[in-house]
């Protein structure tokens, strides 16, 4: 049985969520210990895996039957989390994550001109000094507004964006040692960590999802 999954990439409902929550960068590393002693070690990966673990206290809905509850008519919470989830087939499908706590930059650094590229991927740094870390994005959350800038000066009507990209769209590409720096609203793209979710009623028309599990993916 083949399944197609659906497009645009689906947007994780922007729903209040409950705590803690959690939020765990996960690298890969392999260490080797000689007989004397000495470890040897080795980045198995460049860029970190992050795993989502977020409660949700109150999911309100309506029911999806004919008749609902006027006082609960304008509320689909749990529909459109379930929703997500059975439109993703559990962990086979993968959406964007608009993260509250980390999901926009102001003159992000996104690249340097070399006369050639065209295409910049959107990063963003964690961190600052010796201990900065640069990343690229799941994804550009456009409809939140983005704007670039070509040495420091406003260039966006020169740019569009797609993805994960911010592309130049004249014909000649930024100079040699061009500084491409950018504001914008970005996504995780992520992928639902397990098949099964145990939405709890615990009133009418009350339930709770005591923790949702997702990581981000790569393309």
């Amino acid at each position: 049985m083949s399944f197609t999954f659906p497009t645009p990439t689906p947007i994780f409902p922007a729903l209040f969520s409950g705590y803690p929550s959690h939020m765990k960068p996960a690298t890969a590393a392999l260490v080797a210990t000689s007989v004397s002693g000495v470890e040897t070690r080795s980045v198995r990966q460049i860029y970190p895996l992050w795993d989502f673990e977020v409660p949700f206290e109150v999911l309100r809905d309506q029911t999806q039957n004919a008749v609902v509850d006027p006082y609960y008519a304008t509320y689909t919470e749990l529909q459109q989390l379930c929703g997500l989830f059975l439109a993703c087939r559990g962990q086979y499908g993968r959406f964007f994550y608009s993260c509250p706590e980390d999901n926009s930059r102001l003159g992000q650094a996104i690249g340097t001109g070399d006369g050639i590229k065209l295409e910049f991927r959107a990063l963003r740094t964690i961190g600052t000094g010796t201990l900065a870390f640069t990343e690229p994005v799941g994804g550009i959350n456009a409809g939140a507004g983005w704007k670039v800038y070509y040495n420091a000066v406003d260039d966006s009507a020169n740019w569009s964006v797609s993805a994960d990209l911010m592309s130049f769209v004249r014909i000649s590409a930024p100079t040699v040692g061009a500084v491409i720096t950018a504001d914008f609203s970005f996504y995780y793209f992520c992928r639902f960590l397990e098949d099964l979710e145990d939405f709890e009623q615990f009133y009418h028309h009350l339930w709770t999802l005591k923790s949702c599990k997702f990581r981000s993916a790569k393309r």
